[in-house]
């Protein structure tokens, strides 16, 4: 079976994309990946090996001159059901509601079944960075795109009961690794370090991270992501003497950074 799967990023570095489109791949299915290079321009597509491979909607052009992500978004999403109409696929798989429009359009198109990957619900997710308005657009459009979903796909028991009052069948696939080590053993460095390596979004504390290091002593931080806030980040670490600003942390680098550190950072705003 050939899978069709559609994400708002570069796709290498979203774990969770990857770990399923792997996971296809290993039951024999083919995976191509439709992505967006707006976090980095530099991201490069092709095969990843093992039945996977990655196309990228580059932002050039009116998508450039959008800047905006509410301008921006419908622009992927045309530019992203251009990209994919070309690959035959038997399911497409759409993550999280930046997707959903290209998704819904695609199997019109096509005929064939799709996937819904909700990582959260994507209008509580945006409430703090943008208005009234916008935010009750999103819950709309996601109550207007899910009546032509077939399955829905989601983290956690939470959202599986959020998403089950659509009627939809639902699926909880967790972002859950094998043990990559026996046991931890503390790092010997003499200040006591904590690591963030995630995405940068006001909702993960990243400011309130930096600024508590910053206040105690004895106590560094390194701290790893991308995403739009990377450059405010960047200057915040710059004002921290305890704190080393990591930049986009490749996949093999997060667990060996685990290992070095004292205790890992992962807060959520409830």
């Amino acid at each position: 079976m050939n899978v069709g799967m559609l994400v708002s990023n570069e796709v290498v570095r979203d774990t969770r994309v990857l770990q399923e489109a792997r996971s296809l791949a290993r039951r024999g299915h083919r995976v191509r990946v439709v992505g967006w290079d707006r976090f980095d321009p530099t991201a490069r597509e092709g095969p990843l090996g093992d039945g996977v491979e990655v196309a990228l909607v580059r932002t050039a052009g009116v998508l450039k001159a959008a800047r905006r992500p509410v301008f921006q978004n419908p622009i992927f999403w045309r530019r992203a059901l251009k990209l994919s109409l070309g690959w035959p696929a038997d399911l497409w798989w759409a993550h999280d509601l930046d997707t959903l429009r290209t998704g819904v359009w695609l199997k019109e198109r096509t005929g064939r079944p799709l996937v819904f990957d909700a990582h959260e619900v994507f209008a509580e997710m945006i409430r703090d960075d943008y208005s009234p308005r916008v935010v009750r657009w999103a819950e709309n459009l996601e109550v207007k795109l899910l009546r032509s979903v077939d399955h829905v796909v989601t983290v956690n028991p939470a959202l599986e009961a959020h998403y089950k009052e659509t009627g939809l069948p639902v699926t909880v696939v967790m972002n859950c690794r094998p043990d990559v080590a026996p046991r931890y053993v503390p790092p010997t460095e003499p200040a006591f370090t904590a690591l963030y390596v995630g995405t940068f979004h006001r909702q993960r504390f990243v400011f309130e991270i930096v600024q508590a290091v910053q206040e105690t002593e004895g106590v560094r931080l390194k701290i790893g992501g991308y995403k739009a806030l990377s450059p405010d980040v960047e200057r915040a670490c710059a004002a921290s003497e305890r704190t080393e600003f990591l930049g986009p942390v490749p996949a093999d680098r997060v667990m060996p950074l685990t290992a070095a550190c004292h205790v890992v950072c992962a807060m959520l705003d409830p």
